[in-house]
């Protein structure tokens, strides 16, 4: 969060999946950063949620993880088509895959 918003970026921050789908519920994002294990529903079922809410959030999502070698998972990124940051990670990728995403 405090790259986010030392950039420049307004940032929210849900602490789970059922409190972020309420956030999308009411606000428009330019871009949302899930982490795919959270509290109250993975990423999945949040990306999932989110974009049948905003179908146009599914080309500005960002997954961070350090669990992504179940085979579900990497199911679920490819199909899903969206960017995927490992941890650990550099925060000058991140920036760059946020720029790129929310562009």
């Amino acid at each position: 969060m405090t790259l986010l918003t030392d950039s420049g970026w307004h940032v929210d921050v849900a602490p789970g999946g059922r409190l972020g789908l309420e956030s999308v519920r009411r606000k428009r994002y330019d871009l949302i950063v899930s982490d795919m294990r959270m509290a109250e529903g993975g990423g999945e079922e949040f990306y999932r949620s989110a974009i049948t809410e905003d179908p146009s959030l599914s080309r500005r999502f960002v997954f961070i993880t350090g669990d992504t070698a179940s085979s579900d998972a990497w199911s679920f990124l490819r199909e899903a088509k969206v960017p995927i940051i490992e941890k650990p990670f550099q925060p000058a990728l991140f920036l760059d895959v946020v720029r790129a995403v929310a562009s």
